[in-house]
């Protein structure tokens, strides 16, 4: 298992035992893509009945991609793993052009606010 694989699924478990995660996120059910850039890694987080229910390769789709509401972020692979193990603020790198995300606005938001409320940055 990669680093940031390893990464993600802490981040997995870190926000399904976090006491607030569930609340903040009821009601919200995309597939998180995301992918690096670098080293071609890409894993999907499927959101579902206010939890990560994994952290999947795709390959029980029949292109490798999830269909329905999906938020992408695309970066170098440690950025990925810096973003989600809470060493890098997502909309600084975001902002700073090191963190793409290909999401709604409320997307964006959910995103930051989980962000808040698990580093508190």
């Amino acid at each position: 298992m990669t680093d940031l694989i390893e990464t993600l699924v802490l981040f997995k478990d870190k926000a399904n035992t976090h006491p607030r995660i569930a609340s903040l996120i009821k009601g919200w059910e995309p597939t998180i893509v995301v992918e690096a850039t670098d080293s071609g890694t890409k894993r999907y987080l499927p959101v579902r009945a206010c939890r990560i229910a994994s952290v999947d390769t795709g390959d029980d789709t029949e292109d490798g991609a999830p269909a329905g509401h999906v938020v992408h972020l695309r970066a170098a692979e440690a950025v990925l793993a810096a973003v989600f193990d809470g060493r890098s603020n997502p909309a600084d790198a975001f902002l700073e052009g090191d963190l793409e995300i290909f999401a709604s606005d409320k997307d964006q938001v959910k995103l930051d606010a989980i962000s808040l409320v698990l580093w508190g940055a």
